[in-house]
């Protein structure tokens, strides 16, 4: 159809689109709580939250029994739909499953083909609850000052930036400040 020299044989653009053989991306989803793409400096500071602060990830069921039970196919990642259906159950994030999918896998225009692994998981579960990260983010800040250079964080740590560039796109200031 779509090669025929008679363009009155042709299929349409819709009727191509509608074709088994053309893959159509799905949109990337948005919420005006998440940030449009989640930035490596943002990714960092909420894992070192998740690693300092272990209250900060305490959910029902816990997260990596959710994860676990999503991965059908033991690859220790999640497609979107696996995202969505294991994320969507927790209060802290319900609708706000898909756009933060979208967020992580900003970095990629290959969407539908795009897993996603455990430590996305819990940026997701924090990034979903902007002002208990807020605080543990202060929370973290004030560990870290107290215990940089003592052999448990970098002495460089405390004195890293506390936020996104100026430059970034991914409005993690609006998050936690």
């Amino acid at each position: 159809g779509m090669m025929m020299v008679d363009p009155s044989g042709r299929l349409t653009a819709a009727q191509c689109l509608e074709n088994s053989w053309i893959p159509v991306s799905e949109a990337p989803s948005t919420h005006a709580d998440v940030p449009h793409r989640i930035c490596p400096t943002l990714r960092h500071r909420v894992l070192t939250v998740a690693l300092l602060i272990p209250a900060a990830t305490k959910a029902t069921p816990p997260l990596y029994d959710a994860f676990q039970k999503a991965d059908v196919a033991g690859r220790m990642a999640l497609n979107r739909r696996q995202w969505v259906a294991a994320l969507e159950g927790y209060r802290e994030i319900g609708e706000k499953a898909d756009a933060l999918f979208c967020s992580l896998s900003a970095r990629t225009t290959e969407l539908p083909t795009v897993e996603l692994e455990f430590s996305d998981f819990v940026v997701a579960f924090l990034v979903a609850q902007p002002r208990a990260l807020a605080k543990y983010l202060q929370e973290v800040d004030n560990i870290q000052g107290d215990q940089a250079g003592d052999g448990f964080l970098p002495a460089t740590w405390a004195a890293e930036s506390v936020g996104c560039p100026e430059t970034c796109e991914c409005k993690a200031t609006d998050i936690v400040q």
